[in-house]
């Protein structure tokens, strides 16, 4: 699938032109590395690596545990990160509801 075809089904599936542009970088950026850290994730989706390990946790990232030990190691594939991306329907940005509080001048 090529990068545009990538985009148009990404704006198809966001309605946002940013988040499909964002979602075809995200993807594009992965792909040249083979295996990927939570944290090279978290940094390149612009999250937390917290919640890269939550997604493998819970099976929706692929990974492997490197670690014989009690503290994982995972790492990722990349087809498996693009894969993930795929299925994912991004939110939509949620404005905030918090009010600014209003400072009165003498």
């Amino acid at each position: 699938m090529s990068i545009e075809d990538q985009y148009h089904r990404y704006l198809a599936l966001t309605g946002s032109p940013e988040a499909a542009a964002t979602l075809v970088l995200a993807a594009a950026q992965s792909a040249p590395s083979g295996v990927l850290t939570p944290p090279a994730i978290a940094k390149q989706l612009g999250c937390r690596a917290s919640s890269v390990v939550a997604w493998i946790k819970s099976g929706q990232l692929k990974a492997s545990n490197l670690s014989k030990s009690n503290r994982p190691r995972y790492r990722v594939q990349a087809e498996a990160l693009a894969e993930f991306l795929e299925k994912q329907e991004p939110r939509p940005r949620v404005k905030s509801t918090r009010q600014r509080r209003k400072v009165s001048r003498f």
